[in-house]
């Protein structure tokens, strides 16, 4: 029923307007016409808001949303705009320094020196030798041994007497007895320096012949 009332209200608004605009011949405005119209809008939208109560219009606000709290997105990308600029150093990775065991043999200090021994004596052979590599000469890094040749000393592995660090010098003996049996074929013992690895670096010799 109140529908219906409208309508014929809206349609009543419709027909006195028709009839002011026959009953005068004045010349159109076309102001008027765009003012009428407007108004014609706007009855027929207050109509429609009478006849459905229930529909709002939606009005924009900038309201922030429950889960987003407000400036959260500003914050995070100046925090990403932070980190950017932020130097890290790079990761350096120490590579580890190669061993090298290296000597050199100082002959003028090797007693005795290569030559003539009588039968069945006892000496003690010595070699001075310098440390030219980049490792710390120890017991548990550098081994003397024998090698090689007639072993004439009742051992066959010495240790050597002190530390030597690189560019230093060490006199590594070993006792040795002369074979009691006189030959005239000369003979060879041969030490020798080994690194952990019982790889030979230092090759010490010893040529033996014998005095008549």
């Amino acid at each position: 029923m109140r529908n219906r009332f409208f309508s014929f209200f809206l349609l009543s608004l419709l027909l006195l307007g028709c009839a002011n605009q026959n009953h005068d011949q004045s010349p159109v405005d076309p102001q008027a016409i765009q003012t009428e119209a407007v108004q014609t809008a706007l009855a027929e939208m207050t109509v429609q808001a009478i006849l459905n109560p229930s529909v709002t219009p939606s009005i924009a606000t900038d309201t922030p949303q429950p889960n987003q709290s407000p400036g959260s997105e500003s914050e995070l990308s100046a925090s990403s705009e932070d980190y950017s600029e932020i130097d890290i150093p790079p990761v350096i990775t120490e590579t580890p320094i190669e061993e090298i065991f290296r000597c050199e043999i100082i002959m003028d200090q090797s007693l005795p020196g290569d030559g003539a021994q009588p039968a069945g004596a006892e000496i003690d052979k010595s070699w001075v030798v310098k440390n030219t590599g980049n490792v710390f000469w120890t017991n548990d890094k550098v081994k003397m041994k024998w090698v090689g040749g007639v072993n004439l000393g009742k051992e066959d592995q010495v240790d050597l007497s002190k530390i030597t660090k690189p560019g230093d010098t060490i006199e590594l003996s070993v006792s040795i007895t002369i074979p009691g049996k006189v030959t005239s074929k000369m003979q060879i013992m041969e030490w020798a320096l080994v690194n952990p690895r019982n790889e030979i670096f230092c090759k010490l010799y010893y040529l033996i012949s014998y005095s008549f």
